[in-house]
C-alpha cells in the first residue's frame, strides 16, 4: 500500500501548522515446502512539518522532513502453528489498547506515548496464540525511532513490554471485542535523559449494537512518582462502517512532592471512508 496523509491544525490550536507524511506499507510471507516460515512488515514514511511546534520528537525543527522507519520487522514462525514466533526489528510495543486498535497514520490517539513514553522501539520478542489467547513480549532498545544511544550520561536505555489478551486476527479501527493485561518496565530515552518507569494495565473493548466502548486503566511509577492514568472511548458507526464517530476522555494523574497533579482531556472525532482508497478524518480536542 502507498499511504498519503496531511494533518492540519487550526490557528486556535497551541501549535498550528501542517504535518504531511507519505510512505509505503508492505507485507511479505516467506514459504518453504509449502509452509510459511516467516513474515516481513515494512512501513517506511517521509514525515514533513511546516511551521509545526507540536510534532513527533524524532523531528527536531519546526520546518523539517525526515525518513522514518515505523513498524518494520521480521516474524519467524518457529512452531509452525502460530503458538510460538520470534520477532526482530522496529515494532510497536505490546501494551494496552495499542495492540488491538489501529491508530497508524490517523488523528485518533490513545494513552500512548504520554503514559509509557514511547510507542515504537528497536528490539526483539516472542509472540503467539494459544487456546484463544494471544501473547507478546518484547525486549527493546528504549530509544524509540533512534537506534543510537543519545543519553547525556551515556547510560543505556532499555524496555521490557508484554501483553496477554483475547486473540484477534488483526488490528482494526473498530477491533473485535476482548480484553488484555499488560506490563511495562524500563529506562526510556527522553530529551532530558533517561526516565525510569513501570506500568501495569488492563484494557477492554465491547459493543452493544452500534455503540462500542474502549477502556484502559494504567497504574505505575515514573522516576519515583506514582501514576494512575485512564482512557475511555465511546464510538458508533454506520452498518457498513463507512463512517465512525467517537468521543474520548483521557485522565492523567501523577503524584509530586507538592501533591497530585491531574489533567483531563476530551476529544471528538469522525472518520469517513470516501472511497476504497481515500479516508477523511477530523478531530476536535
Amino acid at each position: 500500500d502507498v499511504i498519503f496523509k496531511s494533518q492540519w491544525l487550526s490557528d486556535t490550536d497551541p501549535s498550528p501548522g501542517t504535518w504531511f507524511s507519505a510512505g509505503i506499507d508492505a507485507y511479505k510471507a516467506f514459504t518453504s515446502n509449502g509452509r510459511t516460515v516467516a513474515t516481513a512488515t515494512v512501513q517506511l514514511y517521509e514525515w514533513c512539518v511546516d511551521d509545526r511546534v507540536r510534532k513527533p520528537g524524532v523531528l527536531s525543527g519546526t520546518d523539517e522532513c525526515k525518513l522514518i522507519p515505523k513498524g518494520s520487522k521480521l516474524n519467524f514462525l518457529v512452531s509452525g502453528d502460530g503458538r510460538f514466533n520470534i520477532m526482530v526489528g522496529h515494532t510497536e510495543l505490546p501494551f494496552g489498547l495499542e495492540v488491538p486498535v489501529a491508530t497508524n497514520e490517523t488523528v485518533r490517539s490513545l494513552l500512548t506515548p504520554r503514559d509509557t513514553g514511547m510507542k515504537l522501539d528497536w528490539g526483539t520478542g516472542v509472540n503467539g496464540t494459544i487456546d484463544g489467547w494471544s501473547y507478546e513480549a518484547t525486549l527493546t532498545r528504549g530509544s524509540g525511532f533512534e537506534w543510537e544511544n543519545q543519553s547525556p550520561d551515556g547510560e543505556s536505555p532499555w524496555v521490557f513490554s508484554g501483553r496477554v489478551g483475547t486473540a484477534t486476527d488483526r488490528q482494526g479501527f473498530l477491533p473485535t471485542p476482548g480484553q488484555g493485561f499488560s506490563a511495562f518496565k524500563g529506562k526510556i530515552l527522553t530529551p532530558g535523559g533517561l526516565s525510569d518507569r513501570w506500568r501495569i494495565a488492563y484494557d477492554r473493548i465491547g459493543y452493544r449494537g452500534p455503540i462500542g466502548y474502549m477502556a484502559q486503566l494504567t497504574v505505575g511509577d515514573t522516576d519515583g512518582r506514582q501514576v494512575t492514568n485512564g482512557f475511555l472511548e465511546i464510538n458508533t458507526n454506520s452498518p457498513d462502517e463507512r463512517w465512525v464517530a467517537y468521543a474520548q476522555l483521557k485522565s492523567f494523574n501523577e503524584e509530586f512532592q507538592t501533591g497530585w497533579e491531574r489533567s483531563q482531556t476530551w476529544a471528538f472525532g469522525v472518520r469517513t471512508q470516501l472511497t476504497r482508497t481515500a479516508i477523511l478524518s477530523s478531530q476536535l480536542a
